[in-house]
């Protein structure tokens, strides 16, 4: 390794060739500095390089004047070889005794003499060249586009027999034996259960169970097509009073009625204002919604239907089906239901919905998302990429493709 600077060589310059601070090309700087870069080097082969680019001692382009370049020569006298260093402390030696002049004319001449034998030893360095231009900062590499994947050709148009490549998965019906498990019953609630299966399993829209009145039937069996309108402000006026009464008796909309006719009576349609009960069955008849009323406990919420509907007290608790007040004060001839609860059934309210343009848009919301399901299972060869409506289920597609759910049915 090299030695530090000392003291005596703070004034030396050094030609240093660092790629750090000049990008390798030679320059001069003061020893100190110059062993300062030597620390920073990154490779020993620039250290072998440095080194030997220091033996080539240079004064500096604008040399210090008065006690400053004394201290330059005094230190670049240090660096001449010993044996040319004895040499001429000898010859020196001789010429001062020789010397008629002052001391201080003579050490002017020693310090010309010095400055020319170390010009003759260090030969100077070549010329600085130029430093180049800094190049421009890199800009970041964008990130390769992803390749762009073909558009892929259009669906071919769907054929009547095109559901025949479609191979669906569906759990199989499982083949049970409902009268063997009757039989096998013997814990009440099971046989109940039983009983309750096999009424679903017969039910029909003229069981007594289901309590539709004849012309809820009607409505059912021939539904109405044509747009509802209602142009007759007597008629308009009753349905509007009807719907602000909501909460409020069968009492307070007569009056309401019963005014509007006294103070509007010149009016149009002011003879035509329904009663409460006409207008109910307006409503009823224009929207499909229609009330059942069944029996049911009043402390267990128990249904009396299917094999309960027969019961005259609950066969949990034991609690009567009727009002024991009307019952016993007829002595068991007026049986008036304790509690009821109100069924709405779904299909005179789905068919009332095809009377509105905008609704019986909205019914066909499940066929046509059926039929793009269907398409993607044609152009991914069976696979349903994600699953996220009722549509993409087996056993829905399964009754779509043979046939079981059609177009226009309600599901």
């Amino acid at each position: 390794m090299e030695a530090g600077p000392s003291n005596q060589q703070d004034g030396l310059w050094y030609n240093c060739i660092c790629a750090k601070y000049n990008f390798g090309h030679p320059h001069l700087i003061l020893s100190m500095t110059w062993y300062c870069h030597l620390q920073e080097v990154s490779s020993d082969e620039e250290q072998q390089r440095m080194l030997i680019a220091k033996s080539q001692l240079h004064p500096p382009a604008n040399p210090p004047t008065d006690g400053r370049s004394r201290g330059a020569v005094g230190c670049r006298r240090n660096n001449v070889l010993p044996t040319q260093k004895q040499g001429r402390e000898i010859d020196g030696s001789h010429r001062d005794s020789a010397d008629p002049e002052p001391h201080m004319h003579k050490r002017g001449r020693q310090q010309d003499r010095l400055e020319q034998s170390t010009d003759q030893v260090c030969p100077l360095s070549p010329p600085r060249l130029p430093m180049p231009p800094p190049s421009p900062p890199q800009l970041p590499v964008p990130p390769p586009s992803p390749p762009q994947q073909p558009i892929p050709p259009p669906s071919p148009p769907r054929l009547p027999g095109a559901n025949i490549n479609i191979i669906y998965e569906c759990r199989p019906c499982l083949d049970i034996d409902l009268d063997e498990l009757e039989r096998s019953a013997t814990f009440r609630p099971m046989s109940d259960t039983l009983s309750f299966i096999w009424a679903l399993r017969n039910a029909s829209i003229t069981d007594p169970v289901a309590k539709l009145s004849d012309e809820g039937l009607n409505r059912l069996h021939n539904p109405p097509t044509t747009p509802l309108i209602i142009d007759n402000p007597g008629v308009q006026l009753s349905i509007s009073t009807y719907l602000a009464h909501e909460h409020l008796s069968q009492a307070s909309y007569k009056r309401v009625c019963r005014s509007c006719k006294l103070n509007f009576a010149s009016a149009p349609g002011a003879d035509e204002i329904l009663s409460y009960h006409n207008v109910e069955k307006l409503i009823r008849i224009h929207t499909g919604v229609e009330a059942l009323l069944h029996d049911m406990c009043c402390n267990t919420s128990h249904a009396f239907t299917g094999p309960y509907s027969a019961l005259d007290e609950c066969y949990i608790c034991q609690t009567s089906r009727w009002n024991e007040e009307k019952l016993q004060g007829s002595n068991g001839r007026v049986k008036v239901p304790a509690q009821q609860f109100t069924t709405i059934p779904l299909g005179p309210q789905l068919q009332a919905c095809n009377r509105s343009p905008e609704a019986a848009y909205d019914m066909q919301y499940l066929w046509e998302c059926t039929q793009k399901v269907l398409d993607e299972l044609r152009e991914l060869n069976g696979a349903i990429p994600i699953v996220d409506d009722v549509v993409m289920g087996w056993g829905y597609l399964r009754a779509v493709l043979d046939g079981d759910i059609k177009k226009h049915d309600i599901v």
